[in-house]
């Protein structure tokens, strides 16, 4: 029987929303049984959905909101997991405590890209013993272990304490979970009008013999160059028609764009392989082997097919790529986080209003 004499606390663990919002609901199970386990008290966790607006320094300003967060949901701890990088003198900035507000800022792409939950869950225990006072600071040694093993981790100490990413493979890290932030995998999912528009023009080269003999004469590596050339330009075209390309001077700016890049050109590229099994499906379904071999004047097998649905696939590419755009402007936001920084700089002003008037009614 659980002992009644128990306190009762909460923790509350607010995300942005998609990967973060994911993160929050896979650690709150373990992480109050790891709180119930390891402590006296009784501890539940909750999870909440909310974008916090970026301050004018371009960082999430939890401190100024954290008090009527904590009034508002009944909390005694609030730990905040962004998607957007943040810096601090251009290192990136992995967490900041808030002492004073009993809450703490989690940066999920300093933590890289693999291991994730268990990540977040280490970190979350790590400042919450901070925060309720149960170790005189952070420790940096129990901060992301394996961070500390590359030698990382940079403590700033201060009423806010501030733990800094350092060296060269910090920025690596950062942008592995930018990448991993962006889910590129989901965007051909957002590009359903290039694939039929790609799938239409490719088509009339699966049924053109003059194509076949084109393929049949181009030597693998041509063909595979010619597909590069497809999938760069379509990745280009869709970054210059959206404008997802940042040109303002700011720390993250190099990140960003790198992360854009990769994350459309891994898009297009899951699109284009798409479309090349697509076509490879129909070559064989509508082009008889016999009657490709007469053409080719060889023995046609499915080495023949696989180079006619490529050099199709890049035809098709490249004839889609003027049409082609994104399905949904939420794909657009997901592909760069220059547009989710300027939607939360937007947001900074009416969310601090709104803040002020519900301490006033209060």
């Amino acid at each position: 029987m659980a002992n009644s004499n128990r306190s009762h606390k909460t923790v509350g663990l607010m995300a942005d929303p998609g990967l973060a919002e994911d993160i929050a609901q896979r650690v709150s199970e373990d992480l109050a049984m790891r709180l119930r386990n390891e402590t006296d008290e009784e501890w539940e966790v909750e999870n909440v959905q909310e974008e916090l607006p970026l301050g004018p320094d371009g960082n999430v300003a939890l401190g100024d909101f954290a008090p009527k967060i904590l009034e508002r949901h009944g909390w005694d701890y609030v730990f905040y997991l962004t998607d957007l990088p943040a810096f601090h003198d251009k290192q990136p900035i992995l967490c900041r405590t808030v002492a004073h507000s009993r809450g703490a800022l989690i940066v999920l792409p300093a933590l890289g890209a693999i291991r994730l939950p268990t990540q977040v869950l280490e970190l979350v225990l790590t400042l919450l013993s901070t925060l309720s006072g149960t170790t005189e600071g952070i420790d940096p040694q129990a901060v992301g272990r394996d961070i500390q093993r590359q030698g990382m981790v940079q403590l700033l100490p201060g009423n806010s304490q501030l733990v800094l990413l350092r060296g060269p493979l910090s920025r690596c890290r950062m942008l592995a979970g930018m990448l991993r932030g962006n889910r590129p995998f989901r965007l051909p999912g957002a590009m359903s009008g290039f694939i039929t528009a790609g799938a239409a023009s490719g088509a009339f080269g699966v049924f053109y013999s003059s194509i076949w003999d084109l393929a049949d004469a181009h030597h693998p590596i041509r063909l595979l160059l010619i597909g590069i050339l497809s999938v760069a330009l379509l990745t280009m075209w869709l970054i210059y028609r959206n404008g997802l390309w940042t040109s303002r001077k700011a720390p993250e700016t190099p990140l960003d764009n790198i992360a854009t890049v990769i994350t459309v050109g891994v898009g297009v590229l899951v699109t284009y392989l798409i479309l090349c099994i697509g076509l490879f499906a129909l070559a064989i379904v509508i082009v008889d082997a016999n009657y490709l071999a007469s053409q080719l004047e060889h023995t046609a097998g499915l080495e023949s097919y696989f180079r006619l649905s490529w050099l199709a696939a890049s035809l098709g590419t490249l004839a889609g790529a003027l049409g082609a755009n994104f399905d949904s402007d939420d794909a657009i936001r997901q592909a760069t986080y220059s547009r989710r920084w300027h939607e939360r700089r937007k947001m900074f002003d009416t969310y601090k209003e709104s803040t002020e008037e519900e301490r006033s009614e209060d």
